[in-house]
């Protein structure tokens, strides 16, 4: 949600909260490609 909002600014754009966009932790594979 943090995020969107910075994205969004002041615009009027809306803000949908989805469960399935989430931050996990991958631990040592985080950050891999």
């Amino acid at each position: 949600m943090n995020t969107a909002e910075i994205i969004r600014r002041d615009r009027n754009i809306g803000i949908k909260e989805c469960d399935e966009f989430r931050e996990i932790n991958l631990g040592v594979w985080g950050g891999k490609t």
